[in-house]
């Protein structure tokens, strides 16, 4: 992805529908959801993850209308927390496709 590597999962594996950018310039724009953390659809993780990603940004912008903090800040805080949860399902979402395509009813 533009800006940085591709995210790779807990098996060291980075598919076209498990990437993420890593990193990219700091500024007053920010992504959330399928955006910047494509996930397989196996589990529904990657639209709950969509929807924490933007319930976490309202929440931390609040302050930046209270004039609390910064909104360079708040973005900043808001990407560092939307990794490690996106990480977290991104991972979560391959381990359930990898059970879901390895299951073989023909085995039983």
């Amino acid at each position: 992805m533009a800006g940085g590597a591709a995210h790779r999962n807990e098996s060291g594996c980075g598919g076209a529908l498990s990437g993420w950018a890593e990193s990219w310039k700091a500024g007053p724009v920010t992504i959330l959801g399928d955006a910047v953390h494509a996930m397989s659809p196996a589990g529904g993780l990657g639209a709950n993850t969509a929807l924490q990603d933007a319930a976490v940004l309202a929440t931390l912008l609040t302050d930046v209308v209270a004039q609390r903090k910064p909104l360079g800040g708040v973005i900043s805080s808001y990407e560092v927390d939307m990794r490690v949860r996106a990480t977290e399902a991104n991972d979560a979402s391959e381990r359930s496709a990898r059970k879901l395509f390895e299951f073989n009813p023909m085995k039983c």
